[in-house]
């Protein structure tokens, strides 16, 4: 499949709001048409009782420029799907640089999420006693915390750096980097996008920058927290997410606005006893018109794990988006 090369004019357009199993977009130019939207959404949901799998796979993953509702149960399509499938091969490869990149990852998100690296910070010892049972060195996840501070193993205070490029499969990608020294991780990357048949070019255009929570539910339902989500000004999109990890509990995405991401955070463990705010953060999420299938196309798949493990093993790298669906 070919990318639709679309840009966006900066024009304010009217906003639209995806009501799911009606099979089209309604316009909605007013507070209160958006009122009603939010309103059928309900009132379908109670209607059909436990939501099911036939919800259209184009409409659960629909991510716009403007509010959408998703009503799916349980996903294991779009990006949580191959992403666990690259989890896969990583551990069947016993491949231990890519299993310290993760830990890695997760003791600098538990740091920058617990906003600290205090006893209190539970997950962060959780992090921490499973990246010393897989045989990481203390150096390696001391690192790893001061980088979740915003700095270096040396001290030296971390700069930003973004990378655009187009991946093997006509696949759109966006490099996030936290560095303290900024021409060398540039250098870096190019020499291995470079080597895994990527293209540095732009393609920001094709993702839009939203809010992203990642939570448990504790003993909340889905069908509960979607609905408590839906009145918190600045949600756009909540998926119940299927785990990485075999036999861990399902997990809950919701996608916001990017200015609301903690109103909204504070506001769902507020309504809701026994949520678990696991990541908050503000990332890139792929425009649906612009998704990418990679599922036929067998080498390009296995040049995007290569490629995107290889990056992961960066220490430099802290998020790699693509528009994968």
């Amino acid at each position: 499949m070919h990318i639709p090369i679309l840009r966006y004019s900066g024009k304010k357009k009217p906003s639209t709001a995806a009501i799911p199993h009606l099979g089209f977009a309604q316009t909605i130019d007013s507070p209160t048409m958006q009122n009603i939207s939010r309103l059928i959404l309900r009132c379908r949901l109670r209607s059909l009782g436990p939501i099911g799998s036939t919800t259209p796979q184009s409409l659960v993953y629909a991510r716009t420029r403007t509010a959408f509702f998703s009503s799916s149960a349980l996903l294991q399509s779009g990006h949580n799907r191959w992403s666990k499938i690259r989890h896969d091969k990583g551990r069947n490869d016993a491949n231990k640089g890519i299993e310290f990149a993760r830990l890695s990852h997760e003791i600098r998100t538990a740091v920058k999420v617990g906003g600290g690296s205090g006893p209190d910070n539970l997950r962060l010892s959780t992090a921490l006693v499973a990246a010393k049972k897989a045989g990481m060195s203390k150096d390696k996840m001391e690192a790893a915390v001061k980088r979740g501070q915003g700095v270096s193993a040396s001290g030296a205070a971390l700069e930003s750096v973004q990378i655009e490029c187009m991946g093997p499969g006509s696949v759109a990608m966006i490099i996030e980097c936290q560095t303290d020294n900024k021409l060398g991780c540039l250098a870096d990357i190019k020499v291995i996008l470079r080597k895994n048949g990527a293209t540095v070019t732009p393609t920001s255009y094709l993702f839009a920058r939203r809010g992203i929570i990642r939570l448990s539910t504790g003993d909340n339902s889905y069908d509960t927290l979607l609905e408590s989500g839906l009145e918190i000004d600045g949600t756009e999109d909540i998926n119940e997410i299927e785990p990485e990890e075999e036999g861990s509990k399902v997990e809950v995405e919701v996608t916001t606005d990017p200015a609301k991401t903690v109103a909204v955070a504070n506001g769902l463990k507020s309504r809701l006893s026994g949520v678990e705010i696991l990541k908050s953060s503000i990332g890139w999420v792929p425009n649906e018109e612009t998704l990418v299938s990679v599922d036929d196309d067998e080498k390009a798949s296995e040049g995007l794990i290569k490629l995107i493990n290889t990056l992961e093993e960066m220490s430099d790298v802290s998020e790699v988006y693509t528009n994968i669906k």
